[in-house]
């Protein structure tokens, strides 16, 4: 937030409202959020990543401040002060700020140890910014970006002097692809090792007291925003009245445990906080829902004692690209589209209670038909049964003119988020239907409707930039969604930049969705979800083996392969679930055509892998989740 004033927020309203005179009525409390001067992307899931754990030692001299038994304060700034503040100005280039943060540390620790003078080198950040949105297929747009895609680049890239490729907050200057000599240069100064930090209170002080600053993500709330903070840096934990503004990312250099937080570097210039830095609370950093994506990069050698939960080059069309980039692999939301949810203390997480699944969706119990044990009325711990909620006479209508039932199909439209949510909508009016003997099989939910809405929330409505699951399901219980009659889907001529008209908002009033929650990445959890009648959406990370013929003739997903690239993000709706095959029945939109009839079966280890498949939801059209909790932090 740059030289943040006395306004708190109120600078930036304008950028957060979206042009709010422009904007339909029934958005008017519809809390917005922005890459302005945040800009952090919570990285894609990737069971690849390198976990480094960090032995305890004792920290040098020249970073501990003050020691009194047990607590102790390690900071890893130069006595004389050292580096220079960055400021990030408009830009969402967070992210390459805290790296090139990180680097000037890291450079400090390589002069202590090794008697050389590194102080003259500043990395480029517009370098670093440019080639991780390249990465993601955003270098166009002031997008953000993910941690991860930032250290990819200094690794396989470099980063050059940002004497030779100044930083210009102003004039779309961070569209310009830089110099041949920039990218020269870069060959000489790139990362050696990075690896995940746990989130863990004494692998973080570690970290440190190995010398290493680390980089990560946390969810900028309004408290964050004020003048006090301005002023002092002294963060406080969320405030009941707090609202979420944005994704900020961050460097952390020290501890201090005689006020229980971490000295971290910001990069809005030195006249914030205090002298560009802030004090984030022990509390707030460890806690998953508020903070996450932690990094640290060696620039000497690669990281020891590290695990990975567990490149190639991908072509993608768009920006001319250096020879020095070529193999650089390359995600794009066309067809995909799913971005991992910002974390936020505030969700609700629904627990289901066990119970016994009714006839109409048990199609199979222990290897034998339904029909052949309908005296069966509870099964014992152990046993396997087949549950699906597709309605046996097909059910829902079919887009694109279909002739039975299938599923959406979202064309070259990064709205995957939106299909799915439209599915997730299906499966419950046909649960409607059967407990209240109505019928809603005549509607079909507007999929463009949902994907403007919840790209106008997170200040993306004119690009095709997938969204949030989180955020599609917001716009759904505060502004609803209207029929696909009134908005029709068009995934070509720009039509997805087109508001909705009057009457859409207006019919989208009469259907919004009651009740949504989180669901636990826990095996008993996701049966009991669809047990109960509930399909669940999700995110998972698109990898070459599911782009496959077998896989789009069969829908036989498969574990991870050695040669796997990720090729994106992907939000898809779990309808149904089979211990026989030990797998998800999930219902895709890339038309009936694909997999089987437009469904496909993922196994039980991909879906419970937290590095494969991220932010579970179920959505509840009638009222609201019971058994939901949230993981409110004390206010402090």
């Amino acid at each position: 937030m740059g030289n943040c004033s006395s306004t708190g927020v109120s600078s930036d309203a304008s950028e957060l409202q979206v042009a709010a005179s422009a904007r339909h009525p029934s958005l008017a409390g519809l809390p917005m959020r922005t890459n302005m001067k945040f800009g952090w992307r919570p990285d894609m899931p990737d069971h690849r990543d390198l976990r480094v754990t960090f032995d305890k030692v004792d920290a040098p001299s020249h970073i501990t401040k003050k020691s009194e038994g047990d607590k102790e304060i390690i900071d890893l700034r130069p006595m004389n002060g050292g580096f220079p503040i960055f400021d990030q100005g408009h830009l969402g280039s967070c992210t390459a700020n805290a790296l090139a943060a990180a680097f000037h540390f890291a450079l400090h620790k390589m002069t202590v140890e090794n008697h050389k003078d590194f102080a003259d080198f500043t990395p480029s950040r517009l370098f670093i910014y440019y080639n991780e949105r390249l990465v993601e297929g955003s270098v166009n747009q002031d997008a953000g970006a993910m941690i991860r895609d930032g250290i990819k680049t200094m690794s396989k890239v470099g980063v050059c002097p940002e004497s030779i490729w100044k930083y210009d907050d102003q004039h779309d200057f961070f569209k310009q692809q830089p110099s041949d000599k920039a990218y020269e240069l870069a060959q000489k100064c790139r990362v050696m090792g990075y690896a995940r930090v746990a989130q863990d209170l004494s692998q973080f002080k570690a970290c440190l007291k190995n010398g290493y600053p680390f980089v990560f993500g946390f969810a900028v709330l309004s408290s964050f925003q004020t003048a006090e903070v301005a002023r002092t840096g002294k963060m406080v934990m969320p405030q009941p009245t707090d609202q979420q503004l944005g994704g900020h990312a961050v460097t952390a250099v020290g501890y201090d445990d005689f006020q229980q937080c971490f000295i971290v570097r910001n990069s809005w210039g030195e006249g914030w906080g205090d002298k560009g830095y802030f004090y984030m609370p022990y509390e707030y950093m460890c806690h998953p829902a508020l903070a996450s994506d932690f990094w640290a990069i060696n620039w000497v050698e690669g990281f020891k004692n590290t695990s990975s939960l567990s490149e190639g080059k991908l072509t993608i069309g768009g920006a001319p690209r250096h020879p020095n980039v070529v193999s650089l692999n390359m995600r794009t939301n066309m067809k995909f589209g799913w971005r991992p949810d910002m974390p936020d203390h505030r969700d609700q997480t629904v627990t289901f209670n066990k119970v016994e699944a009714p006839s109409h969706i048990k199609k199979k119990v222990e290897g034998i038909s339904l029909c052949q044990c309908v005296a069966v009325m509870c099964l014992h711990d152990g046993a396997k049964e087949l549950i699906d909620l597709r309605p046996m006479n097909g059910g829902f209508p079919i887009f694109d003119q279909d002739a039975s039932i299938g599923s959406m199909n979202q064309g070259h439209l990064g709205s995957c988020t939106a299909n799915a949510l439209a599915a997730a909508f299906h499966f419950t009016l046909h649960k409607m239907t059967v407990e209240n003997h109505k019928d809603f099989a005549d509607f079909t939910p507007s999929r463009l409707f949902i994907y403007y809405n919840e790209r106008l929330v997170e200040g993306s409505v004119n690009q095709d930039a997938g969204a949030m699951i989180r955020d599609g399901i917001k716009t759904m219980a505060k502004v609803g969604v209207c029929p696909e009659s009134i908005w029709k889907y068009d995934d070509q001529h720009d039509f997805f930049k087109q508001q909705p008209s009057d009457k859409a908002y207006e019919l989208a009033q009469k259907c919004k969705v009651v009740g949504y929650a989180r669901v636990a990445q826990d095996l008993s959890q996701f049966k009991m979800c669809i047990r109960n009648g509930y399909p669940f959406v999700f995110g998972f990370a698109v990898l070459t083996s599911f782009q496959t013929a077998e896989v789009a003739r069969t829908g036989k997903m498969v574990m991870p392969q050695p040669t796997d690239q990720q090729l994106g993000g992907h939000a898809v709706t779990a309808v149904g679930y089979d211990d026989f095959k030990q797998c998800f029945i999930v219902r895709n939109s890339w038309g009936e055509g694909w997999g089987d009839k437009g469904y496909f079966y993922m196994p039980y280890e991909y879906i419970c892998h937290p590095a494969l498949a991220h932010d579970f939801w179920a959505i509840n059209w009638v009222e609201g989740f019971k058994n939901t909790t949230t993981q409110n932090p004390a206010k402090k």
